[in-house]
């Protein structure tokens, strides 16, 4: 089991089952070229390379798969890599390849680590019987220099705002799961989850139960992953914020911002200028352009006394209240 630290805060290191991989301690210059290639000066151990780091993880999963391919006992990985987030540090092999600019280029080499760790996988017969999930804990970090510079590249899609903010763009991610045994075709699935809800779900399909106090928050979404569509919502409302601590709650097709402005890095605009909430249609209106405040007041009160009651007693799932 390997862990690396934050990329851009030391201490620089490795742990390997809870000791560091090496005990010889030095000093990591730091880097301060503008957007995106940044770390901090620090300690951290001989062994650590930072532009390694990436392709290091990737090793290590794979040799986690083959010692554990040799065994029918079933296992779990938790892959947690420091890409895309900086420093970007994209190998030579994907340097200038994206048309993207040295961002593109480091996910493009992260989709390369990924899909080395799953031929691995692949070529273990494990493929069927396996549950991949990828995803990520937030949106893009693409500022409007970046979409001024790259006008074809939209790496929060038609989704407004970006990492950091409380709009779409800030949370809404790529969550792709393949499993061939269970899931026999490709589908969409049009659920609203959270990545708490991968311990509930994960605890159904290995059958397990959870105790009462623990991971309230979370809720089995393993129904969606039949083959059959699955249309009942698998978890009431959800509840995020801004990096800036501005709440929203989505139930359903409806989400209410308690606040105006993006509540992140994306600057304020017109569009919001004035408000004290935002509501979004977020079935018709994805991108977030139409605020529904005064044509919905019903539905806005109704979600902001919600998040009143949830943000104060809290809600849990199914089986786990006191």
């Amino acid at each position: 089991f390997l862990v690396p630290s934050s990329l851009e805060i030391p201490p620089y290191l490795y742990l390997v089952n809870g000791q560091p991989s090496s005990r010889e301690i030095v000093e990591i210059v730091g880097n301060n070229e503008p957007r995106g290639v940044f770390w901090r000066m620090g300690k951290g151990s001989a062994d650590f390379k930072l532009p390694q780091t990436l392709d290091h993880l990737g090793e290590k999963a794979q040799e986690f798969l083959r010692q554990r391919g040799r065994s029918d006992q079933p296992f779990f990985l938790y892959l947690p890599l420091t890409s895309p987030h900086t420093p970007w540090l994209p190998s030579d092999e994907f340097t200038g390849q994206s048309s993207a600019g040295t961002y593109g280029d480091f996910v493009a080499h992260t989709d390369a680590v990924v899909g080395r760790v799953l031929r691995t996988l692949d070529s273990l017969g494990l493929k069927e019987n396996t549950l991949v999930v990828f995803t990520s804990d937030n949106g893009a970090d693409w500022k409007p220099g970046d979409k001024a510079a790259f006008p074809r590249h939209r790496a929060n899609g038609i989704l407004r705002g970006q990492k950091s903010d409380i709009w779409e763009g800030g949370h809404r991610v790529p969550f792709i799961v393949r499993w061939p045994q269970r899931i026999a075709r490709h589908k969409d699935a049009s659920q609203t989850v959270s990545l708490n809800d991968l311990v509930a779900t994960f605890a159904t399909i290995t059958a397990q139960k959870l105790p009462v106090d623990a991971a309230q928050d979370s809720f089995d979404f393993s129904p969606v992953l039949g083959t059959s569509n699955y249309l009942k919502p698998t978890r009431p409302s959800l509840i995020h914020h801004s990096i800036s601590g501005m709440f929203s709650i989505r139930r359903g097709q409806w989400k209410y911002v308690e606040g105006s402005g993006s509540g992140g890095w994306s600057k304020d605009d017109l569009t919001t200028k004035g408000w004290f909430a935002q509501l979004y249609d977020m079935e018709n209106d994805p991108a977030e352009t139409r605020n529904l405040l005064e044509a919905k007041p019903e539905v806005a009160q109704e979600l902001k006394e919600l998040l009143i009651r949830q943000r104060s007693a809290g809600f849990t799932r199914p089986g786990a209240e006191k």
